[in-house]
């Protein structure tokens, strides 16, 4: 097509050694017979000694030829004799990579290739070395079900060459975000007897079909040595990582036989996790008291004091997050995790690697060990294993620790609750040897910064009845006139432990917030326990720690103890205090009843016996007896601390007073035929003798009782004293004796 036939030809033969080699051809395309005889000589003529010539260039060219494949072939040959003297001398599997990895972008003057390594346990492929554009890249490894195309041609231990996108569709191809996608590219299978390894890839970004033969046949021939060099590496490799994690393992076994101390062992394992698992920082978190945040008892590496400083919550960035679920987990790309948080101090990284295991012991998570790692490998299944390892040498470390500060403590609380116990029984008499032990074990063994006891008085307020710390001066103060006892509860005393994490939080009693507001120091716990006997609270016991890390359950249950001891402690003292009592007023009875006998005609006696008796014995500082006589009462006997007195009062010939109801107390007594108690005159208008007494003798609270027989008031016994405040129904009950006993002696 797009020729004609020609007129006329003539073809001659090029004849070479022995075949023919060519023809030249003569054509007339105007006329018929157009050649003849002569025209045929001429051109046999000409090209007689051109078949030698051309056959003899051939020659020179297929010379030249096989002299090129020769050379190349050295070169290949002497690419693979490079790679594999490197490869025999080295056994550390990423330097073997790398090697390879080098000498081919070298050889094939090349920035695009990688380097593949399959899992087949995890099931994973690993992108041991991935350059592209002359950068070298680093990915997390991807999973690797072998169900592409691509994956089948490569277990038919054959190449596969991909010489445009047609091609790269059908094998079900793709690219990494934040790569390009090549024009073409070869990939390689390694082998190890029927283990598929993983793969060699070159690609080229710029135009399609770039790759021959020559080197589909040279990437053949070094991923058959690299796989087995690599094979063998990776083998060599996990056999010295089990050695040295076995290793690790058994220093730190060692290490829990030969130390209880937790800090100690956790600095070790620490740093085994540091060192195995090439990592730039690693730290082991521990809860603090109460469980609900988690700082690092050990830090190692450049990032240790910012570690020890970072608080971590339940539920809140990757580490809480993992603490919370109990899972171990690594993230090769903490940036890019939806549940990480930066941490104060440090830079977010787009190559930041974290491996985190909690620490669990049964189904309670009682810490996490982390893992730091910036670049480099990304962390795999391996290393995780290794990890959790190592975890479970930590939670024994912790559970061993925990054993022994709990029979240390158990010992240290039961030494405390016996000495306790000691003071106890020596001082029956008095409560107050037995609060200073109690609070002075409560400083040891609560870490305590302020320890308290609060009594309820018998005016029904509470009021300071033993503090150790600082805050002892302003605490009396506050509690110098007394608080309701229903300070503790609501509007009720308080019969269960309170529990204040921080005394300056919003949730936190109002009053105790003001108390801590005064002391101006900054937050603090306080746990107040109420000291009851028979279903009555009769104090309470507090301590207060600082910081305001709160106290554990077993800490309660502990000050609940001491109060307990404290509850004996009073009891004991109130019950010597009542024996005492009773045989104080038995012998003052039995006295003044000898004085009765022995003045049956005289009552002066009895009458200055009663006063000087109930003086001593109702803590008073003023007391006197006065008769009824007709409209009147006449003082005639009374008592200081100094004795019997005479003043203006009762003076040798004393004065008739006239019964007045609204002039004195006694005329209230006398009339109104009943005690008339007065426990504060500064709360009350008083009447005009009362009101010289107070300015006179500093008189505060007073007692009016009347003899009383037959309906009859004989006379009226008063009781004073300085200090505002009530009498008790025993005192009461005493001065009726008194009064009774003034009665006899005037009826005999």
């Amino acid at each position: 097509p797009g020729t004609r036939l020609s007129k006329s030809l003539a073809h001659v033969p090029i004849i070479g050694r022995s075949r023919v080699i060519g023809a030249v051809g003569l054509e007339d395309y105007d006329r018929e017979h157009a050649f003849g005889e002569s025209d045929v000589r001429l051109l046999q003529t000409v090209i007689g000694s051109m078949g030698l010539a051309l056959e003899g260039a051939q020659l020179f060219d297929e010379t030249q030829r096989l002299l090129k494949e020769t050379e190349q072939r050295n070169a290949e040959l002497a690419v693979i004799n490079s790679i594999q003297q490197g490869v025999g001398a080295e056994l550390n599997f990423q330097a073997i990579v790398d090697l390879v990895g080098d000498k081919l972008r070298e050889v094939f003057a090349t920035g695009d290739i990688g380097i593949t390594w399959r899992d087949e346990a995890a099931g994973v492929r690993h992108l041991l070395y991935v350059y592209e554009h002359g950068a070298r890249q680093h990915h997390a490894p991807v999973p690797d079900a072998l169900q592409r195309p691509l994956d089948k041609a490569l277990l038919q231990r054959r190449p596969v060459v991909v010489r445009n996108q047609a091609d790269a569709d059908a094998l079900e191809l793709h690219h990494f975000e934040g790569t390009d996608m090549s024009l073409s590219s070869v990939f390689v299978p390694m082998f190890s007897g029927d283990r598929f390894l993983g793969t060699i890839i070159l690609e080229n970004y710029e135009r399609e079909d770039a790759f021959g033969e020559a080197e589909v046949r040279l990437l053949s021939t070094v991923a058959a040595s690299t796989g087995v060099a690599l094979e063998n590496a990776r083998l060599f490799n996990e056999t010295q990582r089990r050695a040295r994690e076995s290793s690790a393992l058994t220093d730190v076994g060692r290490d829990l036989s030969s130390t209880l101390d937790l800090a100690t062992v956790m600095d070790r394992i620490a740093a085994h996790a540091k060192e195995l698992l090439a990592a730039e920082n690693s730290a082991i978190f521990l809860p603090e008291p109460g469980g609900r945040q988690y700082r690092a008892i050990v830090a190692l590496g450049e990032l240790a004091q910012t570690l020890k400083t970072t608080v971590v919550e339940p539920g809140r960035g990757i580490i809480g997050h993992l603490i919370e679920s109990g899972r171990p987990e690594f993230v090769n790309d903490t940036a890019a995790d939806p549940r990480g948080v930066r941490i104060d101090g440090t830079e977010t990284r787009s190559d930041e690697r974290l491996m985190v295991v909690p620490l669990v012991s049964g189904t309670q998570v009682e810490g996490a060990m982390a893992v730091w790692r910036s670049g480099g490998q990304p962390f795999d299944a391996r290393e995780l294993e290794f990890l959790t390892g190592l975890s479970l040498q930590a939670t024994i470390a912790l559970n061993n620790a925990r054993l022994f500060n709990e029979t240390r403590e158990a010992l240290e609380q039961q030494t405390a609750t016996a000495q306790v116990l000691q003071v106890i029984s020596s001082s029956v008499e008095d409560a107050r040897p037995v609060f200073d032990e109690i609070l002075t074990s409560c400083a040891r063994l609560f870490d305590s910064a302020e320890q308290g006891i609060l009594l309820v008085g018998d005016d029904g307020r509470l009021h300071l009845g033993a503090h150790h710390g600082s805050a002892q001066p302003l605490l009396q103060q506050l509690f110098a006139g007394g608080v309701p006892a229903a300070q503790f509860g609501d509007g009720k005393p308080r019969r269960e432990p309170l529990h204040v994490a921080d005394v300056f939080s919003a949730d936190a009693p109002v009053w105790l917030r003001r108390i801590g507001e005064r002391l101006g120091v900054g937050p603090y716990s306080q746990l107040v326990v109420p000291i009851a006997r028979d279903d009555r609270v009769v104090g309470y016991l507090s301590v207060i720690r600082q910081p305001a890390t709160g106290f554990a359950p077993k800490e309660i249950a502990l000050l609940q103890t001491f109060a307990e001891q404290a509850v004996i402690a009073i009891q004991n003292a109130r019950l010597f205090r009542e024996t005492q009592e009773a045989l104080d007023h038995q012998t003052a009875s039995a006295d003044i009843l000898r004085v009765i006998s022995a003045s049956p005609e005289d009552t002066q006696p009895v009458f200055d016996a009663i006063v000087q008796t109930s003086l001593r014995l109702l803590r008073l500082d003023r007391a006197s007896f006065s008769r009824v006589e007709g409209a009147t009462y006449v003082p005639v006997a009374q008592a200081t601390a100094d004795g019997l007195v005479k003043d203006r009062w009762t003076t040798p010939t004393p004065t008739p007073v006239a019964i007045d109801p609204d002039a004195n107390f006694p005329s209230q007594a006398i009339v109104g035929k009943r005690v008339v108690h007065i426990p504060d005159w500064d709360a009350i208008e008083l009447p005009p003798r009362q009101r010289a007494m107070r300015e006179e003798f500093g008189v505060r609270a007073s007692l009016a009782v009347p003899l009383l027989r037959d309906d009859t008031v004989s006379g009226v016994l008063m009781f004073f004293r300085r200090i505002a405040g009530s009498f008790s129904p025993a005192e009461m009950a005493l001065a009726q004796s008194f009064a009774d006993q003034a009665g006899i002696a005037i009826e005999n």
